[in-house]
Parts: structure tokens; sequence; C-alpha cells
């Protein structure tokens, strides 16, 4: 891999400080992201060893419910800014436009929760869940962005770690003393909150010293029309992908309670280790595309994509052995034993989870390119294949029919993926020796679609 990190252009607004290397970027990442996707996976088995199946998939559906809302409001600004390399929209602008829709997804949520037929109990969990996400997913994400782009990796993982461990330690103790999944989620929700304030916080504003940038959020309806032009295709992107994935689980708890989601979602929950490993490589690998990108630099853009594409495949291949091989006796120890007795539901979900590592790549490479609304077509054409399955397949197979819809999901999902990649580099410019020598490169596809 190329270890050696460029400068930021002038254009963005930001000193030359060079970021850390792609292999230390990946290293840190990877930390982060074991130690948050292992918190969230063991707060799944916390509560289902110090509660109940059916406590696991109240808080799952939580998660179900508001996901998809958070991730359009989200806008998926943090792959656009850290792909920002021209300095094309501010800090001030992108935390403008978050904070605003922070607040919408806030009010969808209510909604939601103020007109659904659940019970008191569930609409409190997902309420709460709500409450955490815009500390973790809303608020956080856009500080991750400014440092994605600067290629400093250490405040996100570092960040993630503190989220999952002291999240984590708050369950235990408050589930060991209530056996009651409200007052789990609150102390999520508060640990979320306590660590945004105590080191998100002062992390960014340490950078806007270093960085010379104003951490005030600007209104600028101009501005902010503009980034919500190009950023609104990719809320409704990651809206789509979210969605697509939670189709088997919804068809499930409406079929067969919370209790079976509960399971689902436990043993969906354990391809999260893998997911970690994929993640950590494509996110810190974003503004090296990005550049390679926008600099035309084809060969090196594709050599880079194929090298990741490598890495999140081997970690895939390497989970399904696992699941395949000791399955059984790991979803019984982690869990209870009536977990392990659906081995085939769980190596399927496995399988499918080891497409969307490559899949998760694909989409960065994509957005590297910002080439954003080709997604929501991609997404949508996702979703189309996640109905269709659920419908066929959760009603009659229960636990493994919604194993075979995920499958089904991640399939076409990675295939339309390949396709665009494709696509995307037949319109990249080939650069000639002469145009290397003279330093002169010609980078028409540069620009986000209009």
């Amino acid at each position: 891999m190329d270890t050696v990190p460029p400068n930021l252009p002038s254009s963005s607004g930001a000193s030359p400080v060079k970021g850390l290397s792609l292999r230390r970027n990946i290293s840190w990442t990877f930390l982060g992201n074991v130690v948050y996707a292992g918190s969230n996976f063991l707060t799944l088995a916390v509560l289902a060893k110090l509660g109940s199946k059916a406590m696991v998939g109240e808080y799952s559906l939580g998660v179900a419910i508001t996901i998809p809302v958070i991730n359009f409001c989200q806008l998926n600004l943090r792959s656009i800014q850290s792909t920002d390399v021209r300095g094309e929209f501010s800090f001030g602008d992108y935390l403008g436009l978050r904070l605003l829709m922070t607040l919408l997804s806030i009010a969808v949520v209510a909604g939601l929760c103020l007109t659904s037929s659940n019970s008191t109990e569930q609409n409190l969990v997902t309420a709460l869940v709500m409450v955490g996400s815009v500390f973790d997913l809303l608020l956080g994400d856009v500080l991750y962005g400014h440092f994605q782009l600067h290629e400093r990796m250490t405040r996100i993982a570092l960040s993630r770690t503190l989220k999952g461990v002291v999240s984590l330690i708050a369950l235990i103790v408050v589930m060991k003393a209530t056996h009651n999944v409200v007052f789990g989620a609150i102390s999520i929700a508060v640990s979320y909150g306590f660590v945004y304030v105590l080191y998100d916080l002062p992390g960014i504003a340490h950078a806007s010293r270093d960085f010379e940038f104003s951490l005030a959020p600007h209104f600028d309806l101009h501005r902010l029309k503009r980034l919500a032009i190009q950023a609104i295709p990719m809320g409704i992107t990651m809206m789509l992908a979210v969605l697509s994935l939670n189709l088997p689980r919804y068809d499930l708890e409406s079929r067969f309670g919370p209790a079976v989601l509960g399971m689902f979602s436990a043993m969906a929950g354990l391809i999260g280790a893998g997911r970690s490993v994929a993640d950590a490589v494509s996110f810190s690998a974003s503004s090296r595309l990005a550049r390679l990108h926008a600099s035309g630099d084809r060969k090196r853009y594709l050599a880079l994509v194929i090298k990741l594409a490598l890495v999140n495949g081997s970690v895939g291949l390497a989970s399904l052995l696992i699941a395949l091989t000791l399955g059984r006796p790991l979803l019984a120890a982690i869990f209870r034993p009536e977990y392990g007795r659906n081995l085939t539901a769980f190596v399927i979900i496995v399988a499918a989870g080891s497409l969307t590592y490559v899949a998760a790549l694909l989409g960065v490479a994509i957005t590297s390119a910002r080439q954003f609304k080709v997604q929501v077509w991609w997404l949508l054409a996702v979703v189309v294949t996640g109905y269709v399955a659920s419908k066929l397949l959760v009603p009659t197979g229960g636990l493994t029919g919604a194993a075979l819809a995920l499958l089904a999901i991640c399939s076409v999902q990675m295939l339309i993926g390949v396709a665009l990649l494709i696509g995307i580099l037949a319109k990249m410019p080939r650069i000639t020796l002469t145009d290397a020598a003279s330093g002169v490169v010609k980078i028409d596809s540069v620009s986000a679609e209009s």
C-alpha cells in the first residue's frame, strides 16, 4: 500500500499539515471499529443474558425504526466532507446543514413514536435510541468528517473506543440493577452524550486551532442549498441501504414477534467484527481514493481499489470459515444454547455479511469519484430486491428465510456496485507519460454530478 500521505490543497482552507500514513490510519480505524462494533454486539449479548430475547427484540426494533431516518438525515455528509479535497465547502457549512437535519430527524422519529401502534415501552426505547444517535451518528459524525478529510483517524478511533467501552460498562451496571430495557437504553444514550461533550468537542476545538478554521455553523442559504443538492442523493442512498438490510427484520417481527427478531439480530450482530475490518480499510482510504480520482490517476486508483477489495474479501472468507466450523458453540456460549440450534441461518447471515464487506468498499470508491445520484438508483434496486425476497422467504422460512433474503439483498448490492465501478473507470482520463512528466493532468470527470 502507498504509505505517503498527500498534503491537502490550499483551497481546502486548511493548513498544509500532513496526515498519517494509510497503513496507520487503517490500524487506528480498525482498533476503533473493533471496539465499537464489539461493544454494540455485546450490548445485544448483555440484553440476552441479563434480560430476555424479547428485550433484544425491542432494542433491535428501536434501532431498525430510527436508523433509516438517521441515515437519511446524515446525508452521508461525512463521506462528502472527507472527499472534498478541493475545499468546495467549509466546516461551518457542513455543521450548519447537519444541525438542521438533526432537528428534522428528531421531529420525524418523535412523529413515528406518537403515531405508532407499538407499546409504550417500545416507543420509549425507540426514542432513547434516537437520543443516543444524536450524539453519536449525527453531531459526532460531522466532527469525524473533518478528521477523515485530513487523514487523522486517531481522534475518530479513540472517540469510538470510548463510546463503546463507556456505554457497555454503563449498560452492564444498569441491567444488573434493574433488568429493564428502558433503563438500559437510557444508560447508552447518556454514555454517548458524556463522551461527545468531554472528548469530541474538545478535540474539534483543538483541531480548529491547528487547521485555522471556525467552529461556528454557517447558515448561508445559498451555500446550504448547494451542499444539500449534492448531499440529498447520498442521504437517500444511506436510508435505502439501511432500509434494505432491515426489511427481513420488519417481516420477522410482524409475523413471529420480538423474540424471533431478537435472535436474528443477535446472530447478525456477530458479523460486526468483520465489518469493523472492512470499514477500517474502506473509510481510511476514502480521501486517498478521492485524490487519485481527482488527479486522473486511473492506474493507481484501480490498483488501490483492488488491493482493498482483496483485503475485505479475505475478511469475509475468514468469517465464513469460522461460522462453518465454530458457529454452533460460539452462538451457545455468547448467548444461550437455543441460539446454537440455528446454525444454518447463522452461516447464511455471515455469507451475506461477507458480501457487504466488498460492497462497502465499492460504495466508498464510487463516492470518492463524487458520483452521488447514481447511488440512489443502485440502492433502490437493492430495496426492491429486499422487499420481494422478504415477502417470499420470511413467511415460510422464518429465521432461515430472513437470512436468505439478506443474502439476496447483499448479492445484488455487490454486483451492481461492481458494474458502477467499471463505468467510473471507463470515464476516467488516461494519463500519458508526457502528461505525467510535465505535471499536466486532465481532470474532466472530477466534479460532482450536476
